[in-house]
């Protein structure tokens, strides 16, 4: 789109050349540019061998006026689109280059193989180190995205993973992950599947009838269910126990359709199966504050309830949720592997968080086998990462990992091409 064109779109009267002036100014003024990067993955293909050589699209964040020209902030997300979001943002605007990744299958969740995120996130990092000229490249992680760094660092620094749980091979000694330099996982859930469990709606007795066939014993967000909040403790561990056991449930079919599959060969390298998962927002950490208390907003019950039965449901595979939703077979608990890292690491807990329970970001923590972590405790909610970097580059400092320290300046920072083709292997 030519500059003629957006300025032609945007509103207030005049003409053309004058909105076209004002377009041309706000560019000046903006504190960093925006440069599209895609990746070709040559030589791979998705674990169920239906396409190959993959493409990865990103975004950098260049600063017009860089801090440092030595390090640069991977930021993941194994769901969203990141250029949208607050904190690359923020790290761009306050003048840290600020790399934001991309999947093969951007909007796709249901595609997702959690162990293929970590090859795409591994194609940015690579690239920065290789062909920006970065030395130093802190990942960083962001809510869902903490599990997938922590997985993604302890595969880089001694990779272990050899097919996913479907079974399907992938082979991360061969992958030659490039390790971060440093890890920053912000807001971040213990993995997909923990967090995905605890919101499970555990009235649900039935997936084919989810709204019918009910416990009416745990139905707790039903306008004439007999208790309230806060709930009694019995009841939370009741609640919690029913949301592991339907997780379970699910587990044990998708695991049949796999072993139905492996009898006929013809489909079983690429059979999977779509289906829905309804009753996924009602968990009680949103409306009770005794559990998991912090300085977090509840929400109305009335609220979760039109939620959970009307608005929210899981579109997935049975080998996605194998391999990201399944307590049983999921690769990805971001404490379980955060334990083999052995790079710096800060973890930002968000101290009135409505959406991440406090015992997440302190199951990191404690799970660190060094001594070289940070924990930074914010007052504020979720998605307010306008100021983290203010806490955060001393305390990445401070792990030996300073940001601002140097500002050589390497020729690929004047000249990157709007698009980048390159070989993540190479």
């Amino acid at each position: 789109m030519t500059d003629v064109a957006i300025a032609s779109s945007l509103p207030g009267a005049g003409s053309a050349q004058r909105r076209l002036a004002i377009y041309q100014k706000q560019l000046k003024e903006r504190e960093f540019d925006r440069l599209p990067i895609k990746l070709v993955l040559f030589g791979e293909q998705n674990a169920a061998k239906q396409f190959q050589m993959p493409v990865v699209e990103g975004e950098w964040l260049k600063p017009k006026s860089p801090k440092s020209n030595d390090t640069i902030f991977v930021v993941n997300h194994p769901e969203f689109a990141l250029s949208l979001h607050p904190l690359p943002r923020a790290f761009a605007k306050a003048g840290y280059h600020t790399m934001c990744t991309g999947l093969r299958f951007p909007g796709r969740l249901e595609d997702l193989c959690l162990e293929e995120v970590l090859i795409d996130v591994g194609a940015f990092v690579r690239h920065c180190k290789n062909e920006l000229k970065f030395k130093r490249v802190i990942l960083v992680g962001i809510c869902g995205g903490g599990a997938v760094a922590s997985f993604y660092q302890a595969e880089a620094e001694n990779p272990t993973i050899t097919e996913t749980p479907a079974g399907d091979p992938i082979n991360m000694k061969e992958k030659k992950l490039i390790p971060a330099d440093g890890l920053v996982l912000a807001t971040p859930h213990i993995g997909r599947a923990q967090m995905f469990t605890e919101q499970l709606d555990a009235a649900v007795t039935d997936e084919v009838n989810p709204l019918n066939n009910r416990s009416p014993q745990l139905d707790a967000f039903h306008p004439q269910f007999a208790l309230k909040p806060p709930f009694p403790k019995p009841f939370q561990n009741q609640y919690a126990q029913a949301q592991v056991a339907r997780n379970h449930r699910i587990t044990k079919w998708a695991k049949q359709q796999l072993a139905t599959w492996k009898e006929q060969p013809e489909v079983s390298s690429t059979a999977n199966l779509h289906f829905y998962v309804h009753g996924v927002r009602a968990g009680l950490f949103e409306v009770d504050a005794t559990l998991q208390p912090n300085k977090r907003e509840l929400k109305e019950v009335s609220f979760i309830r039109k939620m959970n039965m009307a608005v929210e449901e899981l579109a997935c595979s049975v080998k996605t949720w194998l391999s990201l939703y399944s307590l049983e077979t999921t690769n990805g608990n971001g404490p379980k592997n955060i334990r083999r890292v052995k790079c710096p690491v800060v973890i930002v807990e968000h101290t009135a968080d409505d959406r991440v329970p406090p015992n997440h970001p302190h199951a990191y923590f404690d799970n660190i086998q060094h001594n070289k972590k940070k924990l930074l405790q914010r007052p504020t909610t979720h998605y307010d990462f306008a100021t983290l970097h203010e806490q955060l580059v001393p305390a990445l400092d401070a792990l030996g990992l300073a940001v601002w320290s140097s500002m050589v300046h390497h020729h690929y920072l004047n000249r990157a091409p709007l698009f980048f083709i390159g070989r993540p292997n190479c």
